[in-house]
């Protein structure tokens, strides 16, 4: 009786340390649909929540293949351009750390630069 009820424990334990890595690897890994989603929803807001938006956005980009990077990026670099000048002054230096976590993910140079241009101008 004892025997089984180890066997039973040890199962369950392993079991539950299974399904909490599973939700961890989840929220860690790069996921198409989350970044689109998020993507979609920066692009719809306006003025500060714009920023707000993305900085979530790129963030959750930095664990994206590249390609995926570079066509974000086209899609989201002229709408947050617009709405750098409205960015409330504490959400700026967590915008100007995403944009530079994203410049070290990227490996196109071209794209770096134009990561870096924008993350410099908020500095200033």
């Amino acid at each position: 009786m004892r025997g089984m009820f180890i066997a039973l424990l040890a199962v369950a334990v392993t079991g539950a340390a299974a399904l909490v890595t599973i939700f961890w690897l989840r929220g860690r890994l790069f996921s198409p649909q989350r970044v689109r989603g998020m993507l979609a929803e920066t692009l719809a807001a306006h003025g500060p929540a714009r920023c707000v938006a993305a900085a979530k956005a790129l963030n959750a980009l930095t664990r994206a293949p590249q390609n995926e990077i570079e066509r974000v990026w086209e899609q989201l670099e002229l709408p947050l351009l617009q709405a750098l000048p409205d960015c409330p002054p504490d959400y700026k230096i967590d915008l100007i750390a995403a944009l530079d976590a994203l410049a070290r993910a990227t490996r196109r140079v071209e794209v770096a630069k134009r990561i870096m241009t924008m993350r410099n101008s908020l500095i200033a």
